[in-house]
């Protein structure tokens, strides 16, 4: 296959003030993934999203792939895996849909030109068999019709190649809350404050202390991830999720609150640093 990819170059990954779901800036056009080295460019690729995602989140989805392009697909698990994901690579149709049985995948990327039984043959099988993992389709056919026709068959987002790498991250992110995925979560215990997800309660020393329910899911993104730095537009994603009236300014506000209602005694440790150019972090002096 002669499929084609769009990468964001440093310009592109981000602006300030915005969220990267639909990033601005130059596109890197590469019409033709037939020779290697026209993918040397991903080195530096991957050293963007290391910088701009600086933890690997645990417990994270499981997505199974099936793209038949012998380039395309690695690259694809490898980018996908930087962002913490864990992720399996089918390069033919015959063997995504055993893999997809199987019911491990927590979403499904399908190409539709495959070799041994093509996507949407394979689509259709998964929603007769009520396989009900969201799939997302990624495809060179992006016509009016071929869409509409992913649909009907079952498909919870439809992508048409060339795309971005930044968009897909994002829309897989979309389909994953949709669906209801959220990965396990533990309560975490730093020097005496206790923060339970399932309670939604935060206490310190036995002393329950009042947070509104976006400041303890900030405070416990933060927490889940100590001493890393996580980006303003990390915790948009994870916090906010697709709603769209929030800048990084909302983050701003809502630390300022957390800081006065979770600081202040020097007995403990822990404090929210600002991170130059970057986002917070959890510091800890605690184990």
């Amino acid at each position: 296959m002669n499929e084609f990819f769009d990468l964001f170059t440093r310009k592109g990954m981000m602006s300030a003030g915005t969220r990267p779901r639909v990033p601005a800036g130059t596109l890197l056009h590469l019409p033709n993934i037939s020779k290697v080295s026209e993918y040397d460019c991903f080195d530096s690729l991957t050293c963007e999203l290391e910088n701009l995602q600086t933890c690997k989140l645990s417990e994270m989805a499981h997505l199974l792939i099936i793209e038949d392009d012998p380039e395309l697909g690695p690259l694809l698990k490898r980018n996908l895996e930087l962002e913490g994901y864990r992720v399996t690579l089918a390069a033919d149709g015959k063997l995504g849909l055993e893999l997809a049985r199987q019911g491990g995948a927590h979403l499904i990327l399908l190409d539709l030109m495959l070799p041994l039984l093509d996507g949407m043959t394979v689509l259709k099988r998964l929603r007769r068999e009520l396989v009900n993992s969201p799939v997302i389709i990624l495809t060179a056919k992006g016509t009016e019709a071929d869409r509409l026709d992913g649909f009907r068959a079952g498909c919870d987002d439809y992508v048409a190649k060339p795309f971005s790498l930044m968009e897909l991250i994002a829309r897989i992110r979309a389909v994953l809350r949709r669906s209801g995925y959220r990965r396990r979560s533990e309560v975490v215990n730093c020097g005496g404050l206790i923060a339970d997800p399932d309670a939604r309660s935060l206490s310190c020393d036995g002393r329950n202390i009042p947070l509104t329910p976006r400041e303890f899911d900030l405070l416990f993104e933060l927490m889940s991830h100590p001493d890393q730095a996580l980006s303003r537009t990390h915790l948009l994603d994870e916090v906010w999720g697709e709603q769209t009236d929030v800048t990084p300014r909302t983050v701003d506000t809502h630390i300022a609150s957390l800081r006065a209602k979770v600081e202040g005694n020097p007995e403990h440790s822990w404090q929210i640093v600002t991170v130059y150019k970057v986002g917070y972090m959890w510091k800890t002096g605690c184990s």
